[in-house]
C-alpha cells in the first residue's frame, strides 16, 4: 500500500433505497470532492452546489454520460444518471478549465 493511500481516500457516494447520492461543492478550487467513487449499475444522484460566483463554474457538463446543466449560485442542482458500468467518467465546467471524475467500481 502506498503511503499516500493512508491519507487520501476517495469519497464514496452514499446508497439509500437503491440509489446512490454524492454531494459536490463547486467552489474556488473547482469541484470538491474532485473524485467520487460510485457502485456500478446503481442509479446515481449528483447534487451540485455552486458557492463561487465565477461564470466559468456556472455550468457543469459531461460527455459520457451526457449532461449539461446550469448551476445557479448557492442552490442545489440535481443530476440523475442511470447506473454506469465500471470505469472512469469525467465532467467539467463550461470552459473546460475545471474537471471532476466519477470512478465506478
Amino acid at each position: 500500500m502506498k503511503l499516500s493511500a493512508l491519507f487520501h481516500k476517495t469519497p464514496k457516494a452514499t446508497i439509500k433505497d437503491g440509489q446512490q447520492t454524492a454531494r459536490i461543492t463547486v467552489g474556488e478550487k473547482g469541484y470538491e470532492p474532485a473524485t467520487i467513487e460510485l457502485t456500478a449499475n446503481t442509479p446515481i444522484k449528483l447534487v451540485f452546489n455552486r458557492t463561487n460566483d465565477s461564470m466559468c463554474l456556472a455550468r457543469v457538463q459531461g460527455e459520457h454520460p451526457a449532461f449539461d446543466v446550469e448551476l445557479p449560485l448557492n442552490q442545489d442542482v440535481v443530476v440523475t444518471l442511470d447506473g454506469l458500468t465500471p470505469g472512469t467518467y469525467q465532467y467539467h465546467c463550461g470552459m473546460n478549465m475545471f474537471y471532476g471524475q466519477l470512478v465506478v467500481k
